[in-house]
């Protein structure tokens, strides 16, 4: 660093030549010209505050402030303006105006605590605290009430709910370190501290207990863990906290460097192959990765630090254009497609342009999604006053739900247009005052209920007529049993019986039904190398063996497998041709002696698969609404015309005509991604309703019938989810793994936002976020007996929630982000919120709210949990400084997984 004759730097520079920048002092101004010569530019008022700022390509924000130097307006290059205003002279905001003129108003008492908060719609969310400033209750629009006892040390102890119901219950020892957590079950959890406060023990409600260690006296993160099936874990930090390597329970080691400003640059497996990572020096930004078999992901910036360009390993290309304010505004594939984007002046997107169709949103004042609407679907969406979707409306249908708070339970009705609203499908979910589903009351009037352990795990499931599934689990938690089958005289009797063994790192290493089992040979990062199967009796075989090429992309050992930078273009007979923007447009099958099999795809420029061609001559066409999800498909040849009425991100019915006529109606029930109740209507409407048993993978095990008959059970597959034979059978789901939809036209499964195909195990299209799901961008999970990819997105996992409490579980692995999910992480445990809703009207609000006196540092970002874009977010936010490309890639992240969520959708976090 050199400074001039004031003390002014002038320059600065910092290891490995990043964040180099000259500074010039005008009279006016300051000017940074950073690395790569681009000037920034910064002008200041009286009150030597800044007044605006211009970037290297000239797009100039403008910053109005009062006497006492509080931000009145921050105006955008673009000219959309935020407007504050202020209680008195404390700085408190009193008032937040969005771009399109949307207020939230804010009210404090005498002691500058904030007691309401009134939305644009007119909303109000109340506060009360004690004596000394403690919040005792939150009042919400609904009139319901969060209520908060403290002890006198200011330390949270309870949370109950208006009628008296608590929900959760602290106990802390004579350090006022917490000991216990008991929630609305009586489940409780313990803890445990050495001398210096350390966490050295957890114990879960079922009496499993896990052991920290700390191998130097000073450190505050622990190195060991034994867990309650006495295997060790181990990790090891540098001394800013990063994590360098972490062993499993088998003894694998993974390891990880780290660069200027704890920059990951490296990430080797336990198999030895590494992963480089590259940023840009002034930025931060990642702009490569480097697979172990050297192809490289890419990305270009512009001078104001925006990606441009990117590059996927397959060498599939993307463009995107910005508005001065930085929203994208365009995006060009590898085929030349280009979308357009308009956004309102809250930055809300309004229009999207594609060639093949226009889509308009529409928001309330609050900034909720109520409107989608294509050229050839249209969704409205309703919410009550805790913003949850009451009412969706979908090109011909509905769900409309009914919360009853005091009792727990959610009525779903599902409508068709044109019938009446007594044909509607309905049923009543009855959860548990800890969320878990605890009985479906099914439109027939049977019913299902769930019982759980004491860790909240669900131990058995059954019918009134006899159907039962018990379930039993090992010390980890990690499901060992399952027995289903139907009582007789009050006792399980048996039908169909699955166990599951595991390794010292919680791999799936052998499964058994009835007589005949199957056995996982792993390498060390915990890829399939074999499939073993045998039985009683029955000497064990290798059905099925694996390689793996340095990216580890699966290889056949008994096939021809041809894999070009992540792309699969052969297997054995098999051949696959792809466009320019990555996607599948022909697979075809040659057979010695037989003529070829040809299929060919169709795709529109949001990389929907639109046109299936089949060998046969037949042409299948998709349709889709505006969240991508597909309502229907059609086939002219054989007059087959099949839809599909949604339920958030699953398939609640399915109805299949042919020659305009209904022949078949499927009534489904999930928990999770889990189907528990399929119900057919006959020809003479009556129905027929089944209890379904999935296995570790999700997929659909067997069908029993209420009194526990068995209906159906699942053909063998292969490891990737092939099946060896097929046969259509009425009881058959035709489900695959969690999330997957199998079709027959084609062999593919739909997985929600791509297609699946399990003969190759892997995609057919590029991730639609890109390296947030990995840099294996057509890869399935790399592990399909331990892991799932129920949106067909992989990284961060989404999985729909049966709570009343809330929509969807996210969760996170702590070491993809270990700075940004650490941090949620600690906020969390901090008392900040872990279930949270989606509202991105207010997230400059919030933004500004949360960042107003947390100062920029240079190398750093500002990470806020709640985040700006969830409701709970912006006021009392905790805020630390992250690495930037840790915070970005991981705000990329969830930001991608959730793009498709309506406002209101309620999240709830959870860290692995």
């Amino acid at each position: 660093m050199d400074g001039d004759h004031q003390g002014r730097c002038i320059y600065t520079t910092c290891a490995d030549g990043y964040l180099t920048a000259n500074f010039e002092y005008l009279a006016d101004r300051v000017v940074m010209i950073d690395g790569l010569g681009q000037r920034h530019e910064y002008g200041f008022n009286d009150l030597y505050l800044m007044a605006w700022e211009k970037s290297p390509l000239g797009h100039l924000t403008r910053y109005e402030y009062d006497d006492v130097g509080n931000l009145l307006r921050e105006i955008s290059p673009a000219g959309r303006a935020v407007e504050f205003a202020y209680l008195g002279d404390s700085g408190l905001v009193s008032t937040f105006t969005d771009g399109s003129g949307h207020a939230w108003h804010y009210a404090y008492d005498d002691h500058e605590r904030l007691i309401g908060i009134t939305d644009p719609l007119g909303r109000r969310w109340v506060w009360q605290y004690d004596n000394n400033g403690n919040p005792l209750s939150l009042t919400g629009p609904d009139a319901s009430e969060m209520r908060f006892a403290w002890n006198r040390y200011g330390l949270l102890t309870e949370v109950s709910d208006q009628n008296g119901h608590v929900q959760a219950s602290l106990f802390y020892d004579h350090r006022q370190r917490l000991l216990s957590a008991t929630d609305a079950e009586a489940r409780t959890q313990q803890l445990r501290y050495d001398q210096q406060d350390r966490l050295t023990t957890w114990t879960r409600p079922d009496g499993a207990t896990y052991r920290l260690g700390y191998r130097r006296a000073s450190w505050r993160l622990p190195e060991q863990l034994i867990r309650p099936d006495e295997k060790e874990e181990k990790r090891q930090y540098d001394k800013h906290n990063n994590l360098l390597n972490y062993t499993d329970g088998n003894g694998a080691v993974w390891q990880q460097t780290y660069g200027p400003f704890d920059l990951l640059t490296s990430r080797t497996d336990a198999e030895g192959r590494t992963w480089q990572y590259d940023y840009d020096k002034d930025s931060q930004q990642l702009i490569g990765v480097t697979a172990p078999d050297g192809n490289r992901w890419q990305w270009w910036l512009d001078a104001d630090g925006r990606v441009i360009r990117e590059r996927d390993m397959a060498g599939t290309e993307t463009h995107y254009g910005y508005d001065e304010d930085g929203h994208c505004i365009s995006v060009r594939n590898g085929e030349g497609e280009i979308r357009h984007f308009l956004y309102d002046g809250r930055g809300l997107l309004i229009k999207e342009t594609a060639p093949d169709d226009t889509l308009y949103y529409r928001y309330d004042a609050a900034g909720r999604l109520t409107d989608v609407t294509s050229t050839t679907s249209h969704v409205q969406l309703e919410y009550d006053e805790r913003d949850r979707v009451v009412q969706e409306h979908n090109s011909g249908t509905a769900i409309r739900r009914h919360y009853q708070d005091a009792s727990h339970t959610v009525t779903r009705s599902l409508h068709w247009e044109g019938e009446e609203d007594s044909a509607a499908l309905t049923s009543t979910f009855c959860y548990r005052a800890t969320g878990e589903l605890h009985q479906v009351q099914l439109p027939d009037g049977a019913a299902l209920t769930l019982a759980h352990d004491g860790a909240g795990r669900e131990s058995s499931r059954q019918s009134q007529a006899g159907f039962m599934q018990h379930r039993e689990y090992d010390a980890m938690g990690w499901l060992t049993r399952e027995m289903s089958g139907q009582t007789v005289d009050g006792r399980l009797q048996p039908v169909q019986t699955r166990e599951y063994l595991y390794d010292g790192a919680g791999n799936l290493t052998g499964t058994r039904r009835n007589r005949e089992a199957a056995g996982y040979r792993l390498d060390a990062s915990g890829r399939v190398l074999s499939v073993l199967s045998g039985g009683a009796g029955r000497t064990v075989n290798t059905e099925e063996e694996y390689r793996y090429t340095r990216s580890g992309l699966p290889q056949d050992a008994t096939r021809l497998t041809d894999w070009q930078a992540g792309r699969l273009t052969q297997q054995d007979n098999t051949h696959y041709q792809y466009d320019k923007a990555g996607r599948l447009i022909r697979r075809q099958v040659v057979q010695p002696g037989y003529r070829p099999q040809v299929w060919h795809y169709r795709w529109d420029s949001r990389n929907q698969l639109r046109v299936v061609d089949t060998p046969t001559g037949e042409r299948w066409l998709y349709r889709y609404d505006p969240f991508g999800r597909r309502i229907g498909k059609r086939c002219d040849q054989t007059q087959d015309d099949i839809r599909y009425l949604w339920d958030g991100d699953q398939i609640a019915e399915v109805r299949h005509s042919r020659d305009n006529q209904l022949v078949s109606r499927r009534h489904w029930v999930h928990n999770g991604w889990e189907l528990l109740v399929q119900q057919r209507q006959n020809a003479d409407a009556s129905w027929e309703t089944d209890f379904v048993t999935s296995g570790h993978n999700g997929e659909p095990q067997a069908v029993f019938n209420p009194q526990g008959e068995l209906r159906w059970q699942a053909p063998r597959a292969n490891l990737w989810g092939q099946r060896y034979t097929e046969n259509a059978e009425k009881y058959d789901p035709g489900l695959a793994f969690a999330g997957q939809y199998r079709d027959d036209e084609s062999g593919l499964c739909y997985n929600r936002f791509r297609y699946y195909d399990p003969s190759g195990g892997c995609y057919i299209s590029p991730d639609p976020i890109g390296i947030a799901g990995g840099d294996n961008n057509y890869g399935y999970v790399y592990n399909p007996v331990s892991w799932v990819d129920p949106f067909g997105l992989a990284g961060c996992s989404l999985i729909k929630s049966s709570s009343k409490d809330y929509d969807y579980i996210l969760k996170l692995k702590r070491t993809e982000y270990p700075q940004t999910f650490g941090h949620i992480d600690d906020a969390i445990g901090k008392g900040h919120p872990d279930i949270v809703t989606i509202n991105r009207g207010t997230a400059k609000s919030n933004r500004k709210v949360s960042l107003k006196d947390v100062k920029t540092k240079t190398g750093y970002d500002r990470d806020e949990w709640p985040m700006a874009m969830f409701k709970e977010g912006g006021n009392g936010a905790s805020v630390r400084y992250i690495n930037p490309s840790d915070n970005r890639g991981a705000g990329s992240s969830i930001g991608n997984i959730l793009s498709d969520l309506p406002d209101g959708t309620r999240i709830k976090v959870e860290i692995l």
